[in-house]
């Protein structure tokens, strides 16, 4: 009996595994397409006579479309999860996603920069169905299995991420075959999409069974990012936390479009870029964490430590103009924001009671899809004014995080008992 109720967990729990990759995947698609997409005068989506400055601005708009609206909309989309179940939630988010990656497809044939912005705005809007397959996931597994399951949530995103650019970067290419375009990778991931509504309509069993009733909040968004600075007890972590998010939402948005004006690179080879950086990803969370918590033995540490790695990565980047340097500084730059975000969610998490685990994860959302939207604006201008300058800005926060994370842990060693321990809501 036990095997036949683990049989049937993950089966239910597949098609949410599928939600996670293609969340993630359709989140890192856009890179690699949108940089010649911007830049190329032959891309057919802006005048062939569009200055770089103005080119540089609309860069910076699409890229902040997306966690812009994820930033208001993916709070309400948890809420109407708990009062209306997962399952209409995750299917409708996978809809409203497919429907925005559709309306991509007419924007470049139409050579309209608007309907393309406003593509990405219905993107990022139902972009909350990551956070509540991982909530369904957890719903469904049993004691036994839930670590697991868990663990392998970021393996599915680390899925996603290789996966994207590759697709973004491969089905733009007209070389590899003659109906190739910009719009065809879109096309792909909205059929993804309503597959994996489809599947989850047929397969998935509703998770949530006690449904609460509760007022639902247009600016919860908002409200929770004010909370991790308002909090005492969190405001050192969150201003640190936030700090790495901005240095690598400036990075990976920068990086894209310094190889393209530098380099010259296709969507292909950004692809390219993109998946070794979501391999680097992959082992940074695998090999890396487990040596980093066997050397380092708490996240404080971890964080303090990669901050700092990271930061040199950057700083790397923003000094070295050559082709090499940027692959080589790479590694650096991933495997010190992808231990800094692990540990800073953990620690945010161990900073809450049971009861606040939802509250504290929407906090550090909220922090996050800020962070993104307002790199996504400064990038296009600072690209503009020079291709490094993201990168040394990027440093700068880096550095800004590592002093704040520190007087974070001293403010722990001072303390009798654990800051935060047992924060609530309330």
């Amino acid at each position: 009996m036990p095997q036949i109720l683990k049989q049937r967990e993950w089966i239910t729990i597949l098609p949410l595994f599928l939600v996670i990759v293609i969340d993630a995947m359709g989140f890192c698609l856009i890179f690699p397409i949108l940089t010649p997409l911007i830049l190329d005068p032959n891309s057919s989506l802006l005048a062939a006579d569009t200055s770089n400055f103005i080119r540089g601005i609309l860069y910076g708009t699409c890229l902040a479309a997306y966690p812009l609206a994820m930033f208001f909309a993916a709070p309400i989309l948890g809420d109407l999860s708990d009062h209306m179940g997962r399952k209409k939630v995750i299917i409708g988010c996978l809809l409203g996603t497919g429907m925005g990656y559709a309306l991509a497809i007419p924007s470049i044939h139409l050579h309209s920069i608007s309907l393309f912005i406003i593509s990405r705005i219905i993107a990022g809007l139902f972009a909350g169905s990551q956070p509540i397959a991982q909530a369904a996931i957890a719903d469904i597994s049993s004691p036994e299995t839930k670590a697991v399951n868990l663990s392998n949530i970021i393996l599915a995103m680390a899925m996603g991420v290789i996966l994207g650019p590759l697709i973004g970067g491969l089905f733009s290419n007209p070389a590899i075959a003659s109906w190739f375009s910009y719009s065809t990778p879109f096309g792909i991931a909205a059929a993804l999409s309503l597959f994996n509504a489809v599947i989850l309509w047929f397969i998935f069993s509703e998770t949530f069974t006690q449904i609460a009733s509760r007022k639902i909040e247009i600016w919860k968004g908002f409200v929770l990012f004010c909370h991790g600075f308002k909090m005492p007890e969190l405001r050192l972590l969150a201003i640190a936390f936030f700090l790495t998010q901005l240095a690598w939402g400036l990075y990976i948005q920068a990086i894209l479009w310094f190889l393209a004006q530098r380099y010259h690179y296709t969507s292909e080879r950004l692809g390219f870029f993109l998946a070794v950086m979501g391999v680097c990803f992959v082992f940074s969370l695998s090999i890396g964490m487990r040596l980093a918590k066997r050397f380092l033995n708490s996240e404080i540490r971890i964080f303090s430590y990669f901050t700092v790695l990271s930061t040199l990565g950057l700083l790397g980047c923003a000094v070295s103009s050559g082709e090499v340097a940027q692959w080589l500084f790479l590694p650096l730059a991933v495997a010190g924001d992808a231990l800094c975000y692990t540990c800073g969610i953990a620690l945010f998490s161990n900073s809450a009671d049971e009861q606040s685990q939802g509250w504290i994860m929407g906090v550090t959302g909220s922090l996050a899809a800020a962070a993104w939207a307002i790199t996504g604006v400064l990038d296009g201008w600072l690209g503009y004014l020079n291709g490094q300058l993201p990168f040394l800005l990027a440093a700068v926060c880096g550095l800004l995080s590592w002093l704040t994370i520190t007087a974070y842990q001293r403010r722990l060693a001072n303390s009798q008992s654990p800051a935060c321990a047992g924060l609530s809501q309330e």
